[in-house]
């Protein structure tokens, strides 16, 4: 019986799971957050990984053009048939939004749970209206920030205009 619980373990060794212990499933690198990846590492801060992207049919009602799913293993589904600058800005503040829940050791108290109290003392409503806010917060104080410039200066391609343009707008 041990021989076999330790083939399993080898097995699955190096698998990702979620916390109920269901295998994650593997999703391709996106091109667009590749392209974006030196700007990306520096508004996310879990240096291990930036969340992952992938296209989705979702309806957005409140003007974002992404659903986040958010944790360790944060998923940004970015709207099908976006245009590339569309996309691109919909992966910034997907990022900036999924900066949110990483862990931070010095941290007062969990992000999750300060998130719970306000929907349950106040609506879900309320609630996404705050995690919305903190993307926008995030990307004003990085902007203006000496690592906005490392950023930038990594991103190449096509979408340097577009993360140019949203400096451009947060700090202005």
């Amino acid at each position: 019986k041990e021989k076999l619980e330790r083939e399993a373990a080898y097995a699955n060794a190096g698998k990702k799971k979620d916390e109920a212990g269901n295998p994650v499933p593997e999703i391709p690198a996106d091109p667009v957050r590749e392209a974006l990846r030196p700007l990306l590492t520096e508004i996310y801060s879990n240096k291990e990984r930036l969340p992952d992207v992938m296209e989705a049919d979702i309806s957005v009602e409140d003007g974002y053009n992404y659903e986040l799913t958010p944790g360790v293993l944060a998923v940004i589904r970015v709207r099908k048939g976006l245009s590339k600058d569309d996309k691109a800005k919909a992966i910034i503040l997907g990022t900036a939004e999924a900066d949110a829940w990483c862990f931070r050791p010095n941290s007062r108290r969990d992000y999750g749970d300060i998130v719970q109290r306000i929907k349950y003392s106040y609506n879900a409503e309320t609630m996404h209206k705050i995690l919305r806010a903190y993307a926008e917060l995030k990307l004003v104080a990085f902007f203006n920030s000496a690592d906005a410039a490392k950023g930038l200066g990594g991103v190449t391609g096509d979408v340097k205009g577009v993360a140019e343009a949203m400096k451009k707008e947060y700090v202005e």
